[in-house]
């Protein structure tokens, strides 16, 4: 039955992706929203949508044996794809948000300066959503995992003329990527067990240790306790993103995949998810009830709802946390919608029956006596002090350490500090790229693990030292420097040029984005020095948008070269020594999250040209301004 169907629906879908890149992201990022035709988006899109809704109609037929599809290309992708009622279900809740949120989101947002880039986030951040709910290869679900990542925080710093949404934005981001770290771990744990997919994973014997890094990924995308604070500071972005991103679809990514990994039989896993369930559950009832913001207390009530289904899951009832999940997304989704007019509605409410509306029972607050209730209160409005934990175990150590490595390299620098240090990263990267192809003749030579080790060392303490660096020419020459020291093992272990020649690619996308970035600073022969949040991508916007696009090369973005490289050399560094691989990944981290830093202070914030003020550093906290180099 159906026989080739399946296939004219499979040959039409990259189609409508070309028409989608056509009509949304090219005009999106590189024109005006004058340049962007809505009547073709919106037809392109729906039609998108309902293409991928009914393969989703399809593959449901033929999974619970209403039918037989069949076709040469659906037999090619079979294999390659996830194929289960919960993967099917999740997608199919996916196209039905996806529908209503576009058809919401061109009327919502058509007046905004900026609906064009709220437009193309969209687009990628669903298209990413579907392939991750059906993605079967590790690699394939990495990938679309770092773009609803990414999407995220670009949507949170949507409003990039005000600094709380760019600051919240590199919170989440810091967050986002401790999860990445641990999913990578995981990962590349198992593809050195030969285990590649997740069907694999279900009928082979694994260490928990490797389940445990498996759990903090999903707890991290899933905003559970103690990583549940940046998903109340990710409502800073537009109200359809926060319904679709934090109310519905990407937190519960998270469940999906603590659904996909569950452990079976019961083991300690499953008490461990049971716990953080609890205290999540626990943290995010009380607090939120002290919270005065509407989407904020929405934000809470929906950590404490994926708590329950971590719970579930736990317990071993994967069918009903999928209901669970279903219902909750929904009505979810439409109560972030619903936000705008809450207080509207509540006014007009008010003014009809001449009284002020009073909160109903609340049973939980009813149980305690009055002196541990009053406590209570003054722990919840903290945040239960997890603000405070995050910045004293984590930011302040980080901080500290960078301050330390900074002072320790800074000899190192005294060369740059004159008038035309700049000249300096392009004979260094000249230099470099003369010689990596003599250092790759040298292959068939033995490179010592102690030098692996020395090197990787090195190289994380740079990319930690890159917090506290306050020049912009030093911070990319070192960034240089951490891709020569960490690449280099890899001349002697990989037998092709591949690496050699995406190492190359990668200095000179270091060097133009450093060119780029200098050209934001009206005087060339002062130090490129920045402080704070310039707002210089409302005085440059075409600029800016180069800008990310580069930052997306330089680090690394799904799909771009520099990604399949780091890949690689995750793999060559584990298959040498587990430590090693970690402290790649880590190192890879550091840098990554500190060019990302630089970046917004530099493009996002107020715009300093409209108040004719110019600071002279990149932010350094008050305690180090006496140390600074």
């Amino acid at each position: 039955m159906f026989n080739g169907t399946v296939d004219i629906f499979l040959l039409s879908l990259p189609v409508l992706l070309g028409l989608a890149l056509l009509y949304v992201l090219v005009p999106g990022f590189f024109f005006s929203i004058r340049s962007m035709q809505f009547s073709r988006i919106k037809f392109v899109t729906n039609l998108l949508i309902i293409n991928v809704l009914a393969i989703t109609i399809l593959f449901f037929g033929d999974v619970f044996k209403y039918w037989s599809l069949s076709g040469p290309i659906y037999h090619l992708i079979q294999g390659r794809l996830l194929l289960n009622g919960t993967s099917l279900v999740y997608f199919a809740l996916t196209s039905f948000i996806a529908i209503v949120l576009f058809r919401f989101s061109v009327t919502y947002l058509y007046h905004d300066r900026w609906y064009a880039k709220f437009y193309l986030n969209l687009t990628v951040f669903i298209v990413s959503l579907m392939v991750a709910s059906l993605a079967n290869q590790f690699i394939v679900f990495i990938v679309a995992w770092e773009f609803v990542g990414l999407t995220s925080v670009f949507l949170i710093a949507f409003y990039q003329d005000r600094e709380g949404p760019v600051k919240n934005a590199f919170r989440t981001l810091v967050t986002y990527k401790i999860g990445d770290v641990c999913l990578y771990i995981a990962v590349f744990a198992l593809a050195r067990m030969g285990v590649t997919t997740f069907g694999q994973l279900q009928h082979t014997r694994v260490p928990e240790w490797i389940f445990i890094f498996f759990l903090l990924a999903a707890m991290v995308k899933a905003a559970q306790y103690p990583f549940s604070f940046w998903l109340p500071r990710a409502m800073e972005g537009p109200t359809p993103t926060s319904a679709v991103f934090y109310g519905s679809l990407a937190v519960h990514l998270g469940v999906l995949l603590f659904m996909r990994i569950f452990p079976t039989p019961y083991t300690a896993i499953n008490g461990i998810a049971i716990m953080i369930g609890v205290v999540t559950l626990l943290h995010a009832s009380f607090v939120g009830r002290t919270i005065p913001d509407t989407k904020k207390s929405y934000a809470y009530a929906t950590m404490s709802q994926l708590a329950i289904m971590f719970i579930e899951v736990g317990f071993g009832f994967k069918t009903l946390a999928l209901i669970h999940l279903c219902s909750h997304v929904i009505l979810r989704f439409y109560q972030f919608l619903q936000v705008p007019s809450i207080l509207h509605r509540r006014h007009e409410l008010e003014s009809n029956t001449q009284r002020s509306l009073q909160p109903g029972d609340r049973l939980l607050e009813s149980i305690f006596p009055q002196k541990l209730r009053r406590l209570l209160y003054y722990f919840s409005f903290d945040e239960g002090k997890l603000h405070y934990l995050r910045k004293r175990l984590v930011v302040r150590p980080v901080r500290e350490l960078a301050l330390l490595f900074n002072n320790i390299y800074s000899p190192l620098f005294k060369f740059l500090d004159y008038p035309l240090a700049s000249s300096s990263i392009y004979a260094l990267s000249l230099t470099s790229m003369v010689l990596l192809p003599f250092v790759h003749t040298q292959a068939q030579f033995t490179y010592a693990p102690i030098l692996i080790y020395v090197a990787l060392l090195m190289g994380l303490s740079l990319a930690i030292s890159l917090f506290a660096e306050t020049d912009i020419t030093r911070f990319f020459i070192k960034a240089i420097g951490i891709t020569i020291i960490v690449y280099g093992p890899l001349f002697f272990s990989m037998k092709t040029s591949l690496a050699r020649v995406m190492v190359e690619c990668q200095i000179v996308t270091l060097v133009v984005f450093y060119k780029l970035l200098t050209t934001f600073f009206e005087n060339p022969s002062a130090r490129f020095a920045v402080r704070n949040f310039l707002g210089n991508f409302e005085a440059f916007p075409r600029r800016g948008r180069w800008s990310i696009v580069l930052l997306l090369l330089a680090t690394g973005a799904p799909l771009s070269p520099f990604f399949f490289l780091i890949e690689r050399a995750i793999g060559v560094y584990l298959r040498i020594n587990f430590e090693f691989g970690i402290l790649f990944i880590l190192t890879d981290m550091f840098m990554y999250l500190s060019i990302y830093r630089l970046v917004f202070l530099v493009l996002f914030g107020p715009n300093c040209r409209k108040k004719n003020r110019f600071t002279t550093a990149i932010y350094v906290p008050e305690q180090w301004s006496s140390n600074r180099n």
